[in-house]
């Protein structure tokens, strides 16, 4: 998470929680998960989730999905294996007013993201969604591969 997100500095904010955690959006580029759909993860990152989990990282997902998907959500990560025992935490939009920026936000608040992985930048922040000229966030390219990585779909 951005230390102060209106300035465009690569400075991250400090951890609020002590749970280090790595965050993993679910949903592709303009769209929502879609668990009746999702296939086979990508090789290794079962592997890699479990590891994770062994040196007590802790895994949260994202989407802009509603609430009302959750037990779907949660059987496709068991049933793909990237979570096997349903230990991780889902995120999903509660109501009108929620949006992933906030699920992000209220997250960070709980637990010390370490990282956060997606298809695209406004993953990271929404405020990539809001530039009227996506150059102006040149300055935080440095945290792609430092906090923030750009991954293909975990589920498609």
């Amino acid at each position: 998470m951005l230390s102060n997100r209106v300035t465009l500095e690569p400075v991250k904010a400090q951890c609020g929680g002590v749970s280090p955690t790595v965050l993993i959006d679910l949903d592709p580029k303009g769209a929502l998960f879609d668990s009746t759909s999702a296939s086979r993860p990508p090789s290794g990152l079962a592997r890699g989730l479990a590891q994770l989990r062994l040196s007590g990282v802790s895994i949260a997902w994202i989407s802009g999905n509603g609430i009302d998907k959750l037990d779907a959500i949660n059987r496709a990560l068991r049933y793909s294996g990237l979570d096997l025992n349903n230990e991780d935490r889902v995120l999903l939009v509660r109501g009108p007013d929620d949006r992933k920026q906030t699920l992000r936000e209220e997250l960070s608040q709980i637990s010390c993201l370490i990282a956060i992985a997606g298809d695209t930048r406004s993953d990271f922040d929404e405020l990539y969604d809001y530039l009227k000229n996506p150059a102006d966030a040149g300055s935080l390219e440095p945290l792609i591969g430092d906090g923030w990585f750009l991954i293909a779909q975990p589920l498609l």
